[in-house]
C-alpha cells in the first residue's frame, strides 16, 4: 500500500484477489456500526484503516453491512 499526495491510502488489491488465511472471530454487526465498518476495524485491529478487509472477507460493500448479521473479521497475516 501508498499514501497517495491527498493523503489517501492506495490499495492494488481487489475483492478477488484476497483469500483471508484465518478467521479471527465472528462479529455480530450492531445498530451504529451500520455503514461504519471502520468502527468494527478499530474494534479488532486497533485502526480504522482495515475496514476493506472486512468487507472483502464478507463480500459486502459499506452499504451492505446490516444490523443483527454476522460478519467474519480475517486475521492481517499477509496483508499489513
Amino acid at each position: 500500500m501508498s499514501i497517495r499526495e491527498d493523503g489517501l491510502m492506495e490499495t492494488a488489491y481487489y475483492w478477488y484477489d484476497i483469500k483471508p488465511s484465518k478467521i479471527i472471530a465472528k462479529h455480530l454487526v450492531k445498530k451504529w456500526e451500520v455503514g461504519r465498518p471502520d468502527l468494527i476495524s478499530f474494534r479488532y485491529y486497533g485502526t480504522p484503516d482495515y475496514y476493506w478487509l472486512i468487507l472483502v472477507a464478507n463480500n459486502k460493500t459499506i452499504f451492505d453491512l446490516q444490523e443483527g448479521e454476522w460478519a467474519v473479521i480475517p486475521s492481517l497475516d499477509g496483508v499489513a
